[in-house]
């Protein structure tokens, strides 16, 4: 009796420890949460590179686009973890899209930074893998 108490708890313990690690938190958010913290991860890890840092420090404005009216049902949540500064001169738009690849889907950002002119200065996208198709 005791054996098989040791083995429910030892079992229990493992499962516990499963259900709470990081990874299937993760997984547990919704959509718009996923993207955001991948989104957001990214985003300090890109300032520490000294151009992309003062184009974030010069953001005056960020606009969210979709694609597509379901990506847009999707992360009806979502909101940029990018800070803006007031009187500053650019403007950052970026496009939400969908993508797919095998049985992994996510997102790609494409980011456009304007100038106060809406000439644009600067692009790059990224890339978010936030689930898989069963």
């Amino acid at each position: 009796m005791t054996k098989l108490i040791s083995i429910l708890c030892l079992f229990f313990a493992a499962s516990l420890l499963i259900f709470m690690s990081p990874q299937v938190q993760f997984y547990r958010g919704s959509k718009s949460q996923r993207l955001y913290s991948l989104w957001d991860r990214d985003i300090e890890k890109l300032k520490s590179d000294k151009e992309f840092k003062k184009m974030f420090l010069n953001l005056n404005e960020v606009e969210l686009t979709f694609t597509d009216p379901q990506v847009s049902n999707e992360l009806d949540e979502l909101k940029t973890p990018i800070k803006t500064t007031d009187g500053t001169s650019l403007k950052l738009k970026v496009a939400v899209i969908r993508w797919i690849d095998k049985n992994r889907y996510g997102y790609v950002l494409q980011h456009e930074v304007f100038d106060s002119n809406d000439d644009k200065i600067f692009e790059f996208g990224r890339t978010y893998k936030i689930g898989f198709i069963w």
